[in-house]
């Protein structure tokens, strides 16, 4: 077991060995297709079953490892979404746990929301961000001058948040999107804004 406990269990194993074995891992992808009643997995286990007939079985080895990657991949995947989001400028400082510092009234005028978060910025020196509760508020929270990590499940939406540099979106950034399957949100960085898009 690793440090976010996730293990490697013997089905596991057994499935990644089966995947370089020609026509069997097709055959094991039919079957768990049609157990869980998942159309793709069917139609790709016949799809490598008919590739490893035309290719005498050389397909299963390429076929393995990308399947392979594919499931370390989503299993990395999956330990990120557990871990929570983070965002952070790209010039390092201390990220620190999301803090509430002010309820949104409903109503309120953009430009005002994006006037406090930029004062409360200037302020602290930490960067600040514009979110949307697990609850449902919407909210200005703060972080550390390097960034703002949010724990799994604390907030729904991040409209976007300040570097108190001028530090263009870092990957962090963009990651945060993907993460929480948000298409956009925007920085403000040294007196200017940035839309990013995932």
């Amino acid at each position: 077991m690793d440090d976010s406990g996730f293990s490697i269990t013997a089905e596991d194993v057994a499935d990644t060995v089966l995947d370089f074995v020609p026509i069997a891992g097709g055959v094991k992808d039919i079957y768990k297709g049609i157990r869980d009643g998942d159309g793709w997995q069917v139609a790709m286990g016949a799809g490598f079953v008919v590739l490893d007939v035309f290719t005498l079985g050389s397909a299963s080895l390429v076929k393995g490892a990308v399947k392979t990657g594919v499931k370390v991949g989503g299993k990395a995947l999956a330990r990120n979404a557990a871990r929570g989001v983070n965002v952070a400028s790209s010039t390092g400082g201390r990220v620190l746990p999301m803090t509430v510092q002010k309820i949104i009234p409903q109503g309120s005028k953009i430009s005002d929301i994006v006037n406090d978060v930029k004062g409360m910025t200037w302020m602290t020196g930490n960067e600040h961000a514009v979110v949307r509760l697990a609850n449902g508020q919407k909210a200005i929270v703060s972080g550390g001058s390097g960034g703002i990590s949010f724990k799994h499940g604390q907030i729904r939406t991040l409209f976007g948040h300040t570097h108190p540099t001028s530090a263009p979106p870092s990957l962090g950034d963009y990651n945060a999107l993907r993460q929480l399957g948000q298409s956009r949100q925007y920085v403000l960085h040294g007196g200017q804004v940035s839309l990013i898009r995932h």
